[in-house]
């Protein structure tokens, strides 16, 4: 049988002779997408008359839809001008599924199905020779690292249990922490195992051990994953932990589910998958989870880019301590102090970014910060920024960090995914070199507003931290 095949991103098209087929309209839509001398041969070749009816149709439609993205994209624009003034602002696409009456950005698919960003549906697509020229530069070009550093700091693991109130962070390495808001536990993106990758026998290796194992935290009533990379999902830690605590109960981005039922056994009921802006209720209100953008990608196998969504997460809780907070008002441990009941009534709230770059033309994070903050913790990503023309866009610097910080209000943030594993080009303690900096540049408190920690050390929110003496040896 005689078939006619080309090749056009990001579709494969196999048109046939009359009658020998039916012609889909994945298929038809990716001809009309070809230039117009392509389209006239495989005319010529193959369609059929009721596919040629289908072919002008379609082109009818594809001309509708360009006209309704460029108003989308306008309508956007000006909405989220509006709301930020401040920000110069650019998308380079709107479809009208892409965001929905506010401007907020939509869990959005291309035609495979495929994951994209709304703002920037290429921002994060790299070509192999990127990724040939990366690994060139790291171990051909890359200069050696500084003699007469310290290791990383770490300190003994010890559970507050939660007899403060407010939030509490414990960074046990990387991008997992151990968090109480109120009375909720929560496990961020567990990574216990000794290499993020396929194999614990090769592949990238932690040069700090995690600060406390399973064993050592309390019971975990929530786990929050940001997305499904090696660093971020892994599956040793996620089995221990299905066995483990059988009542603790999954938050996963859209696409993520199954991995965890059908790979690491853990019970479907335990698993809620989730969207941009969906919101879940836990333990009859206890406290709201809510799957919120990030600007990042997903992959576990050169197969299945994209597959998967991507997120950063909020979490609103009561204080379990009823009056007892000491967000914005108690600066060292153990000074809560008790204020009104209109106060108490306020929720606790914690922002998780995961893994995120932060797009340069668009408000993402000042839209999560209008919609559900201001949050009295959060935990960005600093780390895995270098090279910069390689690792901007699904991570960011330090120096964006801290604008997160600004946009998306928080009283207080906890640099994360950094000093743990060796990603990027960036040595060790660079991140925190460049926090520091960027916050005296900023007026931004590097002791009290934008802090660092130690492996295994405990933040509660609203405490000085007294950064700069606890990390003098990196800085």
């Amino acid at each position: 049988m005689f078939t006619a095949m080309t090749q056009t991103a990001p579709f494969r098209v196999a048109l046939t002779p009359p009658g020998s087929c039916k012609i889909t309209d994945l298929q038809i839509r990716a001809y009309v997408t070809l230039p117009s001398s392509m389209r006239e041969l495989l005319s010529s070749l193959t369609l059929s008359d009721s596919a040629r009816d289908r072919v002008d149709r379609m082109k009818s439609f594809t001309k509708k839809q360009r006209e309704m993205m460029r108003e989308r994209r306008i309508n956007v624009i000006k909405k989220l001008k509006s709301k930020f003034p401040r920000r110069s602002i650019d998308i380079k696409a709107a479809d009208p599924s892409w965001y929905n009456s506010e401007g907020l950005p939509l869990s959005a698919r291309d035609d495979r199905g495929r994951f994209i960003i709304p703002w920037d549906e290429g921002a994060c697509d790299k070509k192999f020779t990127d990724f040939l020229k990366w690994r060139w530069e790291r171990f051909f070009k890359r200069d050696p690292e500084p003699e007469g550093r310290e290791e990383m700091p770490m300190v003994e693991f010890v559970d507050s249990e939660g007899l403060l109130g407010g939030v509490e962070l414990t960074w046990i390495g990387h991008s997992t922490c151990f968090v109480r808001v109120g009375g909720v536990t929560i496990l961020t993106d567990p990574v216990l195992s000794q290499r993020c990758s396929p194999s614990q026998y090769v592949g990238t290796e932690r040069f700090v051990p995690p600060a406390a194992t399973l064993d050592d935290l309390p019971d975990v009533d929530v786990v929050l994953i940001s997305h499904d990379h090696y660093d971020h999902l892994d599956y040793n830690t996620i089995l221990a932990l299905g066995k483990s605590s059988p009542s603790t109960l999954f938050y996963v981005p859209m696409g993520t589910k199954q991995f965890l039922v059908e790979d690491c056994n853990i019970e479907p009921e335990r698993v809620t998958e989730m969207e941009w802006w969906e919101e879940a209720s836990f333990r009859d209100g206890d406290a709201k989870i809510v799957c919120t953008p990030a600007q990042h990608w997903c992959s576990r196998t050169p197969w299945d880019r994209n597959a998967r969504l991507w997120c950063s997460w909020v979490v609103e809780a009561n204080d379990a301590k009823g009056g007892m907070v000491g967000i914005g008002d108690a600066k060292q441990i153990g000074d809560a102090k008790q204020i009104g009941k209109k106060d108490s009534e306020k929720p606790l709230k914690f922002f998780f970014g995961g893994d995120s770059g932060r797009p340069k033309y668009f408000p993402l994070f000042s839209l999560i910060g209008d919609k559900y903050g201001p949050f009295d913790l959060a935990a960005l990503p600093i780390g895995a920024y270098s090279p910069t023309w390689f690792m901007q866009s699904a991570h960011c610097s330090p120096l964006e960090a801290i604008k997160m910080h600004g946009e998306l209000g928080a009283k207080q943030t906890v640099g994360i995914h950094w000093g743990t594993f060796p990603l990027a080009d960036e040595v060790f303690y660079e991140p925190a070199q460049l926090l520091k900096a960027g916050c005296d540049q900023a007026g931004v408190s590097f002791d009290e507003d934008f802090v660092l920690l130690r492996h295994g050390e405990t933040l509660r929110a609203g405490e000085n931290n007294d950064t700069t003496r606890k990390l003098a040896s990196l800085l």
